[in-house]
């Protein structure tokens, strides 16, 4: 029985030891003080690299508190970060509310530069558990999107429904941006608009010929593919058309491939699922034909044999 004692004490002292990190600096048996909000910031729900399309240059961080008993405003401080910043000086507390949020904008920012945001619980207000917890760190960026100039997008989605022809190539104006995980690539969606004629080069349509007025919107939809390690991602996307079953929209089934080599993108038939709102309650189906992007009029020619 001693020795069981003694497993057990040594037991409960390493769970003891584990349970404190060198962030916390509070004494055993210390308890919150009286009247205090202990708020902290909950690491769980934010990111540490914010990345903004220009023009929405703000984000959220969310703040919690353990006391919840009455309404409450709890003191939001910097600690340190750049001067391109505006926050509330505090975030408001219903009685009973666990969790509010406040909204961060950088006014002040620049397309393509790094910044960085330390955001800190003032000390009257902040829980006495944890200083991860007091003070949350951001690393924030706006996209800079650059022109790489006129591409060729061959769509396999909408022929999957309809057999009309799936090697159209589609005039289209290409941007690109860098981000935290890779390269990004986008372009308009060519099927919001009806087809006014080809491009100059004569190598593609200027939107969509099988569109007629009122099979499209006219509005700007843009097709996002984001380059990773596992592959290119299809980021969902509205197409700006309907042909009376609801907004056609085409989403991620598999990863595809970016040939950097050779300048073009590839989903595979059946990596993207196409739906449309209004039919089968907006059901993806797996594309027919393989989807393309070239990246120029030179990798298109090449893949053309020409």
């Amino acid at each position: 029985m001693k020795i069981y004692s003694k497993l057990m004490m040594m037991l409960t002292a390493a769970l003891a030891f584990t349970a404190c990190s060198d962030d916390d600096s509070f004494s055993a048996g210390e308890q919150e003080k009286a009247g205090t909000q202990s708020a902290y910031f909950n690491t769980a729900t934010y990111m540490n690299a914010v990345e903004v399309e220009p023009g929405s240059e703000a984000f959220q961080v969310e703040v919690s508190r353990w006391n919840t008993a009455n309404a409450a405003s709890v003191g939001i401080v910097k600690v340190d970060g750049d001067d391109v910043f505006d926050f509330p000086s505090s975030v408001d507390f219903a009685a009973g509310e666990a969790t509010a949020t406040i909204t961060v904008t950088a006014p002040r920012a620049a397309a393509g530069v790094n910044y960085s945001l330390v955001l800190g619980i003032a000390e009257a207000d902040r829980s006495i558990y944890g200083q991860g917890f007091r003070q949350v760190a951001f690393d924030f960026s706006i996209l800079k999107w650059e022109s790489i100039g006129t591409g060729y997008f061959i769509d396999g989605t909408i022929s999957t429904f309809f057999g009309v022809d799936p090697t159209l190539p589609f005039a289209v104006e290409i941007d690109k941006t860098t981000t935290a995980d890779g390269d990004r690539f986008r372009f308009e969606s060519p099927f919001a608009h009806v087809a006014t004629g080809v491009d100059e080069a004569g190598l593609g349509y200027i939107g969509y010929p099988y569109n007629e007025a009122g099979d499209c919107d006219e509005q700007s939809h843009m097709i996002v593919i984001d380059i990773t390690s596992k592959g290119a991602l299809w980021n969902k996307t509205d197409l700006g058309m309907n042909w009376g079953y609801g907004m056609f929209s085409v989403s991620p089934l598999a990863y595809g491939k970016y040939d950097a080599g050779q300048g073009f993108i590839v989903f595979p038939a059946g990596s993207l699922g196409i739906g449309m709102a209004d039919y089968n309650s907006g059901a993806l189906y797996e594309s027919a034909n393989d989807t393309y992007l070239f990246l120029s009029a030179e990798a298109f020619l090449n893949a053309m044999g020409e």
